[in-house]
Protein backbone atom coordinates (compact mmCIF):
# COMPACT_ATOMS: atom_id res chain seq x y z
CA UNK A 1 0.00 0.00 0.00
CA UNK A 2 1.54 2.89 -0.73
CA UNK A 3 1.22 6.30 0.80
CA UNK A 4 2.89 9.85 -0.05
CA UNK A 5 5.68 8.80 2.56
CA UNK A 6 6.47 5.45 0.95
CA UNK A 7 6.32 7.22 -2.81
CA UNK A 8 8.92 9.44 -1.91
CA UNK A 9 11.35 7.32 -0.13
CA UNK A 10 11.82 6.44 -4.01
CA UNK A 11 13.10 9.44 -4.98
CA UNK A 12 16.07 9.30 -6.75
CA UNK A 13 18.11 12.97 -8.28
CA UNK A 14 19.23 13.56 -11.69
CA UNK A 15 17.93 13.99 -14.50
CA UNK A 16 16.43 9.65 -15.74
CA UNK A 17 14.28 11.47 -18.61
CA UNK A 18 16.54 10.00 -20.96
CA UNK A 19 16.62 6.33 -19.71
CA UNK A 20 12.26 6.36 -19.89
CA UNK A 21 9.80 6.31 -22.70
CA UNK A 22 6.24 7.63 -22.58
CA UNK A 23 3.98 5.57 -19.92
CA UNK A 24 1.08 3.81 -22.14
CA UNK A 25 -0.39 2.40 -18.54
CA UNK A 26 -3.66 4.39 -17.91
CA UNK A 27 -2.53 7.00 -20.00
CA UNK A 28 -6.05 7.94 -21.40
CA UNK A 29 -6.73 8.53 -17.49
CA UNK A 30 -4.29 10.52 -16.98
CA UNK A 31 -4.74 12.72 -19.96
CA UNK A 32 -8.59 13.64 -18.83
CA UNK A 33 -7.64 14.25 -15.62
CA UNK A 34 -5.00 16.94 -16.61
CA UNK A 35 -7.46 18.25 -19.42
CA UNK A 36 -8.61 21.95 -18.42
CA UNK A 37 -6.71 21.11 -14.76
CA UNK A 38 -3.39 21.60 -15.64
CA UNK A 39 -2.46 24.20 -13.28
CA UNK A 40 -4.02 22.31 -10.26
CA UNK A 41 -2.47 19.16 -11.57
CA UNK A 42 1.16 20.99 -11.54
CA UNK A 43 0.60 22.49 -8.16
CA UNK A 44 -0.45 19.59 -6.59
CA UNK A 45 2.34 17.40 -7.95
CA UNK A 46 4.93 19.83 -6.48
CA UNK A 47 2.97 19.91 -3.17
CA UNK A 48 2.70 15.61 -3.03
CA UNK A 49 6.40 14.75 -4.70
CA UNK A 50 8.32 17.88 -3.08
CA UNK A 51 11.75 19.14 -4.09
CA UNK A 52 12.09 18.34 -7.95
CA UNK A 53 14.95 15.77 -8.66
CA UNK A 54 15.86 17.72 -11.85
CA UNK A 55 15.37 20.67 -14.27
CA UNK A 56 15.25 20.07 -18.30
CA UNK A 57 15.85 22.49 -20.96
CA UNK A 58 16.56 26.13 -21.26
CA UNK A 59 12.92 26.98 -18.90
CA UNK A 60 14.46 24.52 -16.21
CA UNK A 61 11.05 22.61 -16.01
CA UNK A 62 10.71 20.71 -13.11
CA UNK A 63 11.29 16.67 -12.85
CA UNK A 64 10.84 13.91 -10.47
CA UNK A 65 12.35 10.62 -10.57
CA UNK A 66 11.87 7.38 -8.78
CA UNK A 67 13.73 4.42 -8.86
CA UNK A 68 12.16 1.04 -8.07
CA UNK A 69 15.33 -0.88 -6.76
CA UNK A 70 13.41 -4.29 -6.99
CA UNK A 71 13.04 -4.69 -10.21
CA UNK A 72 15.52 -1.79 -11.37
CA UNK A 73 13.14 0.63 -13.11
CA UNK A 74 12.42 4.02 -13.21
CA UNK A 75 9.66 6.53 -13.39
CA UNK A 76 9.80 9.88 -14.39
CA UNK A 77 6.84 12.67 -14.06
CA UNK A 78 7.76 15.81 -15.82
CA UNK A 79 6.61 18.89 -16.50
CA UNK A 80 5.64 19.01 -20.59
CA UNK A 81 6.67 22.37 -21.60
CA UNK A 82 6.25 23.49 -18.16
CA UNK A 83 2.46 22.60 -18.37
CA UNK A 84 1.02 19.25 -18.90
CA UNK A 85 2.55 16.59 -16.41
CA UNK A 86 3.84 14.01 -18.32
CA UNK A 87 4.44 9.95 -16.86
CA UNK A 88 7.48 8.15 -18.32
CA UNK A 89 8.76 4.54 -17.25
CA UNK A 90 11.56 2.47 -18.25
CA UNK A 91 9.15 -0.46 -18.72
CA UNK A 92 4.95 -0.68 -18.15
CA UNK A 93 5.34 -4.40 -17.42
CA UNK A 94 6.97 -3.91 -13.79
CA UNK A 95 4.48 -4.51 -10.67
CA UNK A 96 6.21 -1.72 -8.79
CA UNK A 97 5.76 1.18 -11.36
CA UNK A 98 2.41 -0.13 -12.19
CA UNK A 99 1.62 0.33 -8.60
CA UNK A 100 3.38 3.39 -8.06
CA UNK A 101 1.49 4.90 -11.09
CA UNK A 102 -1.63 3.67 -9.80
CA UNK A 103 -0.95 5.82 -6.30
CA UNK A 104 -0.13 8.98 -7.79
CA UNK A 105 -3.61 9.09 -10.26
CA UNK A 106 -5.90 8.04 -7.51
CA UNK A 107 -3.94 10.45 -5.24
CA UNK A 108 -4.38 13.44 -7.81
CA UNK A 109 -7.79 12.63 -8.72
CA UNK A 110 -8.83 12.73 -4.93
CA UNK A 111 -7.14 15.72 -4.31
CA UNK A 112 -9.04 17.80 -7.12
CA UNK A 113 -12.50 16.21 -6.06
CA UNK A 114 -11.06 18.79 -2.36
CA UNK A 115 -10.92 21.85 -4.76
Amino acid sequence: MYTPQTFLHKKIFGDYLHAVRPLQYRRQEWQELNRGRERSVRLILKALLGVPSAHQGEQEHAMWCFQFPQEGGHLVVHLHRGTVAELSASSEEQREITEAVDFLIDEVAQRLKQL
